[in-house]
């Protein structure tokens, strides 16, 4: 059966993709929900609700990941075409790298990349949220930690940066999505 209502296809790549049969979720908002149908598809009422109530909607989220190689920081950007660039999308927010010129994704993963000079073209209002490996260190605390042009970004400045847990796989199945959305709610909502 397919999934009915708000929902987003994740799955974008050349793997087979064959029915699969609803598997339920308990919901943030307290409500049903399920996942399954044909690639994999989540249903998202509760998470949205969750971003409407805290007067998010629409608000710009630059979501990234970042490596440190040879004292240089590269950022990748999760834009549209990622899973989680369409996800933070169909949950409400605003993707801000979609608005900055020659910014493209790859054609598998939807990621972007940059430096941190290229973050000067984040809107000031930005939410910058990412991702980090636990064990290793996190290049935007440590290797940007005094980089003037890092520390003078306004929502850096402002305290809009936000650590996702560390064992979500950015680029996993249902599980992983799922932990993401729960992630972004624990975000939204303070917690």
């Amino acid at each position: 059966a397919m999934a009915t209502g708000p929902s987003i296809l994740l799955w974008r790549s050349a793997v087979a993709v064959l029915p699969l049969e609803p598997i339920p979720r308990k919901r943030t908002g307290g409500e049903a929900g399920s996942l399954g149908s044909i690639g994999v598809r989540f249903m998202i009422d509760g998470e949205k609700k969750a971003v409407d109530e805290a007067g998010l909607a629409g608000k710009p989220v630059a979501f990234s990941d970042a490596y440190e190689a040879g004292g240089a920081v590269s950022v990748r950007p999760y834009l549209d075409g990622s899973q989680l660039g369409a996800l933070l999308k169909e949950l409400g927010f605003a993707n801000p790298w979609t608005k900055i010129p020659g910014m493209e994704g790859d054609p598998a993963y939807g990621l972007g990349t940059t430096d941190v000079e290229g973050l000067t073209k984040l809107p000031a209002d930005t939410l910058f949220w990412y991702i980090g490996n636990e064990g290793e260190a996190d290049p935007y605390t440590e290797a940007l930690g005094k980089n003037k042009v890092w520390t003078g970004l306004p929502f850096v400045k402002a305290g809009n940066v936000t650590r996702l847990p560390d064992a979500i796989w950015m680029f996993g199945g249902p599980a992983s999505m799922s932990d993401f959305l729960d992630a972004v709610v624990k975000t939204v909502q303070g917690s």
